[in-house]
């Protein structure tokens, strides 16, 4: 068992190296990082890779919270919530591609996907940003699994705390930083000007906020209170 683990290690990491090497690039140099991605038009091992160590982490820093409101974090749930953020940045990333094709963009839906999983980095700084705030909402959506009012619960939660709003102040801050490296992305995997790349990225956050409130939240509010149902 222990070899076929080390084997399994030994085979991901120069993969993962890889990926990491990307990132810091995507940081360091975007502009010509997601230039080059743009050729990567095809399933790329070592940005998948990124993509599920982001979905990794935001599962992480959601649990603390999840564990105050009575989940047993178990290999179950861990399972279930890797794999929904691993396909909710994958949904996130088709939101951007469309977001380009309402531009007439040319990058290809693999090589916008890639690219959004490096960006995706941004979204774990933003979930540290929510982390004080979090227990209030997940208190919110567990009272709202017997009442059915997960948004008038959630609003009411925030208004009520002083650390949601410096907590929603510090999201805002790292969703700019967010809405910057899409321009980037676009702009590289597209070809697009300064004027395109922003209106492109503009769709894109509107496609991914749309997603967030039909997608995202009743996927979390389903899975959240299947789970305390079973407890």
């Amino acid at each position: 068992m222990s070899d076929g683990i080390f084997s399994v290690i030994k085979s991901v990491f120069p993969t993962f190296v890889a990926g990491a090497k990307d990132l810091q690039r995507s940081i360091i140099t975007p502009t010509d990082f997601f230039k080059d991605m743009k050729l990567r038009n095809y399933w790329c091992a070592q940005a998948s890779l990124i993509g599920l160590v982001m979905a990794v982490a935001l599962s992480l820093l959601s649990f603390p919270s999840l564990k105050g409101i009575g989940i047993e974090l178990s290999k179950d749930f861990v399972s279930v919530m890797v794999v929904l953020n691993c396909m909710l940045l994958i949904l996130y990333g088709a939101c951007f591609w469309l977001g380009a094709r309402f531009m007439f963009g040319k990058g290809s839906l693999f090589s916008t996907i890639n690219s959004f999983f490096y960006i995706s980095i941004c979204l774990v700084f933003m979930k540290i940003a929510e982390m004080p705030a979090l227990g209030s909402r997940m208190t919110a959506l567990a009272h709202s699994c017997e009442l059915g009012e997960f948004g008038a619960n959630v609003i009411a939660a925030i208004s009520a705390s002083s650390v949601s709003r410096t907590s929603n102040f510090l999201i805002g801050v790292f969703y700019l930083a967010f809405t910057v490296c899409s321009v980037k992305l676009q702009r590289g995997v597209n070809d697009f000007g300064i004027v395109r790349g922003v209106v492109s990225a503009i769709f894109g956050m509107i496609l991914l906020s749309l997603a967030v409130i039909y997608i995202q939240e009743p996927a979390v509010y389903a899975v959240v209170c299947g789970y305390l149902g079973e407890n």
